[in-house]
């Protein structure tokens, strides 16, 4: 895969207030991946890759969830929510392909934050439409280290190097 990054802004630069616009879109959204009551994981496999038309890309198939940890669920939170987890001002010319859900759910509303360790890009869904995102470069490590230990049995995530994709 061919992956061209266009850098305006430094890595590790950004603010909360980055965090709560280009990630979570809102401050709403935020709060509900802080206050989750249930955290889950699931992976993800892409529906018929070869055949995908455009209005079928982004269209996946959800393994089984598995209940994150209270521990877990504040890691990923952490991660999340920290300004240097991403580059801001970063643009990268790749499709990607989402292999880990993570949903948080909270008083009926639910976020989705799915994960693509081939281009460190993340998509943030409310209730299934997308609202937000970052380049979680900076936080490959940690979510590659987390998703290793919810996902033992499976050699795609095992084989991830939490350096570089």
């Amino acid at each position: 895969m061919l992956v061209l990054i266009a850098i305006s802004g430094c890595g590790g630069g950004g603010t909360e207030s980055d965090v709560i616009t280009q990630v979570f879109a809102n401050t709403t959204n935020r709060q509900i991946v802080r206050s989750a009551e249930r955290v889950q994981t699931c992976r993800l496999k892409p529906i018929d890759v070869s055949n995908q038309t455009a209005s079928s890309l982004g269209v996946y198939e959800e393994g089984p969830f598995v209940q994150v940890t209270a521990e877990r669920a504040d890691r990923f939170r952490a991660v999340l929510e920290n300004p240097r987890s991403y580059y801001f001002n970063v643009a990268k010319s790749c499709l990607p392909v989402y292999g880990v859900r993570v949903r948080f759910e909270s008083k009926g509303e639910t976020i989705d934050v799915d994960l693509c360790f081939e281009c460190n890009l993340l998509s943030v869904n409310r209730d299934v439409a997308p609202v937000g995102g970052g380049n979680f470069d900076p936080a490959r490590p940690e979510l590659v280290a987390i998703c290793k230990e919810l996902f033992a049995d499976d050699p795609e995530i095992q084989k991830l190097n939490p350096g570089r994709p």
